[in-house]
């Protein structure tokens, strides 16, 4: 870093791909002359941990994984380390089947009983929901190609708490009739 000292903007020249890269090149350079750098040791007082990505990007707050692969793992100073798993169970899809029988694209949905899904578009828009307690399906027009997320979701005090979004396979109606095969989801 280089500033001045009555905290005054520096010439627009300085920037840190100039000045101050040359600076921090000589100064290593001059340090490294002797040996070699080493390989970075994790400091004893410093814990790796898993938190629970969900909870930290719609909330800012920190738990323990809940086992989720995609989970990403911090550093922490031995002691603040989150000790807690959220405990609010998201709603869950373990298993699905998209068949395309023409003129429509059925669904077939394994989830918690207490728990309802929808069918949106690439837009957000809910094509289907199963709380309208219609059949899973709905009418495709010919010759188009539909792209499909399945998001669960529960009801608390009246608002959806929706889960992750899957990616459904996309469905060419230019086929006659196709059923995706099962894709297992295990949490």
């Amino acid at each position: 870093w280089l500033g001045r000292k009555d905290g005054k903007k520096m010439p627009n020249e300085i920037s840190g791909g100039s000045y101050p890269t040359v600076l921090a090149a000589d100064i290593l350079s001059d340090i490294y002359k002797t040996s070699k750098p080493s390989d970075f040791t994790k400091p004893q007082s410093v814990i790796k941990v898993k938190v629970n990505s969900e909870q930290y990007e719609k909330n800012g707050k920190i738990y323990l994984s809940n086992g989720d692969i995609t989970d990403p793992e911090f550093y922490f100073t031995l002691g603040t380390e989150p000790k807690t798993v959220y405990k609010e169970r998201t709603p869950q899809i373990y298993d699905y089947k998209v068949i395309y029988k023409k003129p429509y694209i059925k669904f077939e949905v394994d989830k918690d009983d207490n728990f309802e899904f929808e069918i949106n578009d690439l837009s957000g828009n809910i094509i289907y929901d199963s709380m309208s307690g219609l059949s899973p399906e709905i009418l495709a027009k010919e010759n188009e190609v539909y792209y499909l997320y399945l998001t669960p979701y529960r009801i608390e005090n009246g608002k959806k708490i929706h889960g992750k979004k899957i990616n459904l396979p996309s469905v060419n109606t230019r086929i006659k009739n196709y059923i995706f095969p099962n894709f297992s989801m295990s949490f």
